[in-house]
């Protein structure tokens, strides 16, 4: 399974190959400690990656009751790409904190159009999706919050079913309000998990999806 998240991304226009000096402006080393590699850039399209080194002590207890401090090193890795037919920025299989990465593009960028996390209409994307899909999209899963039943209290709730699932969830809900959080579809034979998050973890092929994914993907 690989997940892939979207990050808004406005620019009034982007001019790739630019794009792609400017960020090799700060191109990563061992000596620079963060930085960008760009791996593939066209009129149309850019591929690269950021990457921070971070240098991690650790302290362990020998046999004889001795302290030995160890520092080994990491790195986090933010592979991203831009594109025509790419919404935003995806980001590809995300590290926990994309935090430096969007302070770090938006500096080099002097932040004519910021980065930043997207919160999207998940109700809206998933029936996008179902408009520009010819196959057919069966729900298996659907987690939601912000249930309010007539005493006040409030819920979460998850549901699952294979037979699918109505995304309204008026059968089960009424007219009660409700924020989507995750949806799972089944497209023929593979599996997404959508969230509102603006990400995607699936098990397909993706690079063929790419395009009509973002072109689903509502405006945050």
């Amino acid at each position: 399974m690989a997940r892939y998240k979207w990050l808004k991304y406005e620019p009034l226009s982007v001019d790739y190959k630019t794009l792609s000096k400017v960020l090799q402006s700060k191109l990563y080393s061992d000596e620079a400690l963060c930085g960008f590699v760009v791996d593939e850039v066209r009129q149309d399209y850019l591929k690269a990656r950021f990457i921070v080194k971070v240098y991690v002590e650790d302290e362990i207890i020998s046999p004889i009751g001795e302290v030995v401090r160890q520092v080994y090193t990491t790195f986090d890795v933010v592979r991203f790409e831009l594109g025509v037919n790419i919404s935003g920025i995806l980001v590809v299989d995300p590290p926990r904190s994309l935090v430096r990465f969007i302070n770090e593009f938006g500096l080099l960028t002097g932040f004519k159009a910021p980065v930043t996390p997207v919160d999207v209409n998940l109700m809206s994307w998933i029936e996008a999706v179902q408009d520009n899909f010819d196959d057919t999209i069966l729900i298996s899963l659907v987690e939601c919050d912000g249930v309010v039943f007539d005493d006040g209290a409030s819920a979460s709730i998850k549901l699952t079913g294979h037979a699918g699932l109505d995304l309204s969830l008026k059968s089960y809900l009424g007219d009660r309000g409700f924020k989507l959080k995750k949806v799972k579809l089944r497209i023929g034979d593979s599996v997404y998990l959508f969230t509102s998050k603006g990400s995607v973890t699936t098990n397909a092929d993706f690079e063929g999806m790419v395009s009509k994914l973002s072109l689903s993907l509502p405006s945050a």
